[in-house]
């Protein structure tokens, strides 16, 4: 996997920074798990272990909030076939014929909105914008702005009918 740019987040000195970088890892632990054929338990102890305070570039990344972390990433991996019907009945299809299967999601891609709707699901006690700015920010850690602008519609819908 690409390392990807430092969301800005990340580098400014706020309180924010623990789970910027929680959700950061936590994408990168989904979509290293979903490529590598460990067990899921396996990958995110070595992220924990091995991965947290990271340099990115020339900038350490912060230590990550570990419970944010993991409960994100479980979340995934725990309510996988729901999340993921979520997100196929909530991403836009640029083919109109309804016949013709959907283009498959990139994987990182992937990555990034099933930890955004999981933690939309799991955590309510935190404020679905700030989560989805959050993951707004992760994606453009990787991607440009059509990415950017599919992360946030798509977490936006979610968020509208699972917190009405």
């Amino acid at each position: 996997m690409a390392k990807p740019n430092v969301p800005e987040a990340v580098k400014k000195n706020s309180g924010n920074k623990k789970k910027m970088s929680a959700r950061l890892m936590a994408v990168q632990a989904v979509y290293e798990a979903g490529h590598n054929g460990e067990p899921f338990e396996q990958v995110l102890r070595d992220y924990i272990d091995n991965r947290t305070g990271m340099e990115i570039g020339d900038v350490k990344i912060e230590e990550p909030d570990r419970e944010l972390f993991l409960s994100t990433a479980r979340t995934v991996q725990s309510r996988r076939e729901e999340i993921a019907h979520i997100l196929k009945a909530n991403t836009p299809s640029k083919n109109p014929d309804p016949e013709q299967p959907r283009k498959e999601i990139e994987p990182l891609l992937k990555a990034i909105l099933l930890c955004g709707i999981a933690e939309i699901l799991q955590h309510t006690n935190i404020d679905a914008p700030l989560i989805i700015n959050d993951y707004i920010e992760v994606t453009r850690a990787f991607y440009d702005k059509g990415e950017v602008s599919l992360v946030n519609g798509v977490l936006d819908t979610v968020a509208g009918i699972l917190r009405p």
